[in-house]
């Protein structure tokens, strides 16, 4: 069973309050939100566009506001939308402090790096203006791969750096041996909210920068 050990891996090693899940179908998103204990059926704790970009919050500490979806391909509808390549942002508002952020989650091209430099480009030019946190599933493997100029794109997308990618750290896809040394496949960036700390998750018995869960503690000024 599958389901049981994804949520005691949510409850036990994350321990988010929200979380950006890239490759998540709807009945997933249920398993999840109520493995944690979030919300119901009839108030859903959570939102999956068509590519399968998911955000799920716990509706004791967020409400929701707002919610924008982009297709980061060239033509709405085309093989890049297809292949799950969008954005899928929501506006949240802390219930404590009032404070108000943007949570996105992002799906780039696999296997053609400049399709994803300009997916890369669009996401930034989609960006909601405001204190902003994305989880993002690059597909970039290393520094010889020209996709690898998304870092560059993404710099204006955040003030406050998120890269777990320490120097030992291997590249990873799939479900094989890691393969080659390089960049993290998935990262989180930020902007205008200050990064308390954070860290990668291997959920798969490996170093692994990809299928695995990074966890990030910000702190976002009060609305």
């Amino acid at each position: 069973m599958r389901a049981p050990r994804i949520g005691s891996i949510l409850n036990d090693l994350m321990r988010c309050s929200v979380y950006a899940w890239t490759e998540c179908m709807p009945q997933q998103a249920a398993d999840n939100t109520q493995a944690l204990g979030w919300g119901s059926a009839k108030n859903p704790p959570y939102v999956v566009d068509e590519n399968q970009n998911c955000l799920a919050w716990d509706r004791a500490k967020w409400t929701d506001l707002e919610f924008v979806a982009h297709s980061l391909s060239d033509t709405p509808g085309d093989t890049g939308d297809i292949n799950r390549r969008s954005v899928l942002w929501g506006y949240l508002q802390h219930l404590d402090t009032k404070a108000r952020i943007w949570f996105g989650v992002a799906h780039l091209e696999t296997g053609d790096p400049p399709a994803r430099v300009a997916q890369a480009a669009k996401l930034v030019s989609d960006t909601p203006d405001g204190p902003s946190c994305l989880g993002i599933d690059r597909n970039s493997f290393d520094d010889s791969d020209p996709a690898m100029t998304i870092s560059a794109e993404l710099e204006s997308l955040r003030r406050d750096p998120v890269w777990f990618n320490p120097g030992n750290e291997r590249s990873f896809h799939g479900w094989t041996t890691p393969v080659k040394d390089g960049k993290c496949v998935d990262g989180i960036h930020t902007r205008g909210v200050a990064v308390v700390g954070g860290g990668l998750i291997s959920t798969v018995g490996l170093k692994a920068t990809d299928h695995s869960g990074i966890r990030v503690t910000i702190t976002v000024a009060a609305g």
